[in-house]
């Protein structure tokens, strides 16, 4: 057993309990999250510090939104939110999550389309995620960084832009705005985690974000909004879904280059943002 980090064995949640096991777990890029057994349960603890980095995370926001959906049938059950340390605890569900490979048939991609239909009208509880303000504050965060030219910040500064006239607020509801596979625990149909940027926004950039994280193909496409027209009674625009792929590419982008300016070296980042920024400039719709 790893050690066990102070803070965990400082919370009252543990007072009575005895940690038979405390184990890192290998996600996490601005967290630290842990698997902690004690007897018949087990528990997600995830130890944080008040984000520093640009990337409007709140943890607040965060263990509100893990209720919501929890409540909704949709992720795990909420334990404990210490605002003081900034540690969530949630039950630990053992089940992997969904692969790429797994997405890619029609009964997956009806499942997700009828659970993320499901997720857009709960109550955001106040939280809130324009991508288009998210964006400035990436921006203002990388002005005179050496990791971006002027140039580039200039013509980002200018899908930004772009971006925020797509945005509509009869369109708006719940978002997750991270739909990812890793995200989706396989566990009675789709359970939704990693909540850090859960905020009401436009729909449209989850719809977006979980085509092309899967790289879906027309046919897969049409399958999973039909899907989610059939359980929101909403059909959406296929013409403003392939707008909103700017905004998807606006984000990766500036968050390549918020992750390096913040000191992360790992070439992934700078690989994210210069990709992202060259399909921008590819998509010759702004």
């Amino acid at each position: 057993m790893a050690e066990i980090p102070a803070p965990i064995q400082q919370l009252p949640l543990f007072a009575d309990r005895s940690i038979l096991s405390c184990d890192l777990l290998p996600e996490g890029r601005t967290n630290h999250n842990y698997r902690v057994d004690c007897g018949d349960r087990a528990f997600f603890v995830r130890l944080s510090t008040p984000d520093p980095s640009g990337h409007g995370i709140d943890r607040q926001r965060e263990y509100a939104a893990i209720e919501t959906l929890y409540d909704a049938g949709l992720g795990p059950a909420p334990i404990h939110y210490d605002p003081t340390q900034q540690i969530i605890v949630t039950e630990f569900i053992e089940a992997p999550t969904w692969s790429v490979e797994q997405i890619h048939t029609p009964e997956a991609l009806a499942l997700f389309g009828r659970a993320i239909a499901m997720l857009h009208p709960l109550d955001d509880k106040g939280a809130v995620y324009n991508i288009a303000q998210i964006a400035r504050e990436y921006i203002a965060n990388l002005r005179d960084s050496p990791v971006v030219s002027s140039a580039d910040l200039a013509f980002l500064e200018q899908v930004c832009a772009h971006v925020e006239s797509l945005l509509d607020p009869n369109d708006f509801g719940l978002c997750h705005n991270d739909l990812w596979c890793g995200n989706c625990l396989a566990a009675k149909g789709v359970q939704f985690i990693d909540l850090e940027m859960a905020g009401r926004g436009d729909l449209y950039f989850d719809l977006v974000s979980f085509v092309h994280f899967h790289r879906l193909d027309h046919e897969e496409t049409q399958l999973f909004l039909d899907a989610y027209a059939d359980t929101s009674g909403f059909k959406p625009s296929t013409k403003k879904l392939n707008h909103m792929r700017t905004a998807l590419h606006l984000r990766e982008c500036l968050w390549g280059f918020t992750q390096t300016h913040n000191g992360f070296s790992d070439s992934f980042y700078s690989d994210c943002s210069a990709s992202h920024l060259k399909t921008l400039r590819a998509l010759g719709d702004i």
